[in-house]
């Protein structure tokens, strides 16, 4: 069970980067934007277990081949969260690297590409 759950997580990080991928290679015009997410916690239980949770995925990813498609993420503290992410009452915060996009355009660029093979 607990390698079928890394195998998914690493299919979902793959996903991503290949959407991202698929879009660059082919010209679609879908105003992809690479950004950064970021989670902000301002209950300690929740950024504990978050926390925790990254911990863990980086011991069960550590020496596998798939390690390198995880998404890295940076950790703030209290302090730099507060005063960077201008959030008063946070306890901390996750960020990753993530993309946004506009899906009706992709989904007509992806269409177009289609059409263009047959």
């Amino acid at each position: 069970m607990e390698e079928d759950a890394l195998r998914l997580e690493a299919l979902e990080e793959a996903s991503v980067q290949n959407v991202a991928a698929f879009i660059k290679e082919h010209g679609i015009d879908c105003d992809l934007r690479a950004v950064q997410l970021v989670d902000i916690f301002t209950y300690l239980p929740q950024l504990e277990e978050a926390l925790g949770a990254l911990k863990y995925r980086k011991e069960k990813f550590s020496g596998r081949e798939d390690a390198a498609l995880l998404t890295k993420y940076k950790v703030w503290s209290a302090n730099q969260a507060r005063e960077e992410l201008l959030v008063p009452e946070a306890l901390g915060a996750v960020s990753f690297p993530a993309y946004v996009l506009h899906p009706y355009r992709y989904v007509c660029g992806i269409l177009e590409c289609a059409l263009h093979k047959v």
